[in-house]
Order: structure tokens, then C-alpha cells, then sequence
């Protein structure tokens, strides 16, 4: 009985560190992303779709379609030096188009 134990804390505790490890590795993945694509933002529309892009694709890159990756990859490529939120939601337009169903 006390080895049952023993084993299920066991398999418990190392469960909750690759839940903790995952996080972790989440929002540094998360936060390099934004590093490297919010600079020289100047539109709010653009970063709320910089944030959520990067957002995204750090919490579900393993189980991300390649059609909504390919979308968020659209819009990071895209969306940097924008100054006109015309332009910030034609492209947007233009990656749903060609990405999303």
C-alpha cells in the first residue's frame, strides 16, 4: 500500500512540473515573439493583433493547424511598419483569406 503511494505521488509530482515546465517554456516563447514584432508598432490595432498572434501560436504550436499557422505567420510578416489601420485590417483580410477556411 505505501508503495502505491509512494509511486502515485511520484507520477503526480512529475506531472505537475511538465505542466509548470510547459507554462514556462509558453511564455518565453510568447515573449520572445513579441520582442522581436512589437518594435515600431505606432497602430494599437496592430499590436492587439501582434499579441495575439504571438499569443497563439506559443500556447498551441504542437496542435495548431498549418493552415492557422500559416495565418499568424501572414500577419507577423506583414503587419510590422503599418501606420494606417486601413491597411492593418486589409491585411488581416488578406491572411484570413488565404489561410483560413
Amino acid at each position: 500500500m505505501k508503495r502505491v503511494a509512494l509511486l502515485t505521488m511520484f507520477f503526480l509530482g512529475v506531472f505537475s512540473y511538465a505542466v509548470v515546465a510547459d507554462t514556462s517554456f509558453d511564455k518565453t516563447h510568447e515573449d520572445m515573439c513579441l520582442l522581436e514584432n512589437l518594435p515600431g508598432m505606432k497602430l494599437q490595432r496592430t499590436v492587439e493583433l501582434v499579441r495575439k498572434a504571438c499569443k497563439e501560436v506559443a500556447q498551441t504550436r504542437f496542435r495548431m493547424s498549418r493552415n492557422k499557422e500559416a495565418y499568424y505567420s501572414c500577419l507577423l510578416d506583414h503587419l510590422a511598419g503599418v501606420e494606417n489601420a486601413e491597411v492593418a485590417e486589409t491585411i488581416l483580410d488578406i491572411c484570413k483569406r488565404q489561410y483560413l477556411p
